[in-house]
């Protein structure tokens, strides 16, 4: 069965059964007949080159899936006007297998792997399969390898978001060790009343974590109220999905920035001696400016890299755009290969 999606006219088991049939979507039943209802029966014609007989109706897919179409025909009507599909040298379609369920990927790619060169000893081509679960990801192969794909992206966005968050962590232990003159009499009195160093660094990280937490409430707050209009400049229908496994990774973003952010605060508050600090004897020594010092290097760093990235990225984009290609390209038609179109 090829539906995976609503059908809204015909029979499953029987739309395709003949050769000349065709499966159109709702989005093109509309396009061509500006109807969706008695829409079986009529006649079509493929690339100005065939009638069809439109056999069924089906909903479009929605914009999140992979594979965008607008009709369906007969394996064995794609094959007649291609005799090379019959070819074992051919490898352009790709093939949609299902196995039985908890089925091993690797042995089955060991066993097919001499298949094509059993039958034409072609040396080679090797057929294997992969997840489609990991094909969003990882499209493109590279001798039965991924070598790219969207995941580069998601690495690539993945480290300019550590280093953004590096950058918010380093600016949290900046400030919080700028504003301990605040704390010193705090700190002093609770240890003079027997508070222990452990006590105080479970409170400052405390402190910390919650930060992080309101921080990360406010973000999916701002995420929310964004996403519609983000959708609609990239295309795309992309929403937030509260799901077991996403919830526990909030939580281990929320539990390593704020020990991350709140570690040397907490170590460096707490170590002050409770006689200086009732004193009003500032603690700093040149050892802690040196590191608060190298933290907003390290931070600026980071800062810079980033934006001289974004730069070199505009820049790169703006050439493109502006930059003389050699010829007019107003008014000039481009025949962008053969895809396929229906025509009444």
């Amino acid at each position: 069965n090829v539906f995976s999606y609503e059908l809204l006219q015909g029979d499953k088991d029987e739309v395709l059964k003949e050769k000349d049939a065709v499966v159109i979507s709702d989005e093109l039943a509309i396009k061509l007949f500006g109807s969706t209802t008695d829409v079986v029966g009529k006649v079509v014609n493929y690339m100005r080159f065939k009638d069809f007989q439109v056999s069924g109706v089906f909903k479009k897919p929605p914009t999140a899936s992979s594979h965008q179409f607008d009709f369906i025909m007969t394996f064995e009507e794609f094959k007649a006007s291609r005799s090379w599909i019959l070819d074992w040298k051919n490898n352009a379609p790709s093939s949609f297998v299902v196995l039985t369920e908890g089925a091993d990927v690797a042995a089955f790619n060991t066993k097919i792997k001499d298949v094509i060169r059993a039958n034409n000893g072609e040396q080679h081509t090797t057929p294997f399969a992969t997840l489609y679960s990991d094909l969003y990801l990882n499209g493109k192969f590279k001798n039965g390898i991924p070598s790219a794909g969207r995941m580069t992206y998601v690495r690539l966005f993945s480290i300019i978001a550590f280093f953004i968050l590096a950058i918010a962590c380093i600016n949290f232990m900046n400030l919080s060790t700028a504003r301990v003159s605040r704390r010193l009499k705090e700190i002093g009195i609770k240890k003079a009343v027997g508070a222990s160093r452990k006590s105080l660094i479970f409170q400052f990280m405390s402190e910390s974590i919650t930060m992080a937490f309101i921080s990360l409430v406010f973000s999916l707050l701002i995420v929310w109220l964004v996403l519609p209009a983000f959708n609609e400049v990239i295309g795309k229908a992309l929403f937030l999905s509260f799901s077991g496994s996403f919830c526990l990774m909030l939580l281990a973003i929320i539990g390593v920035t704020g020990i991350l952010s709140g570690s040397y605060p907490a170590l460096y508050l707490s170590a002050f001696k409770p006689i200086k600090v009732l004193k009003g004897q500032s603690p700093t020594s040149w050892r802690e400016l040196f590191l608060r010092k190298g933290l907003v290097v390290f931070q600026f760093t980071l800062s810079i890299i980033l934006i001289v990235s974004v730069l070199v990225v505009y820049k790169q984009i703006e050439f493109t755009q502006k930059e003389n290609i050699g010829f007019n390209k107003d008014n000039i038609i481009y025949h962008f290969c053969l895809k396929e179109y229906l025509f009444v």
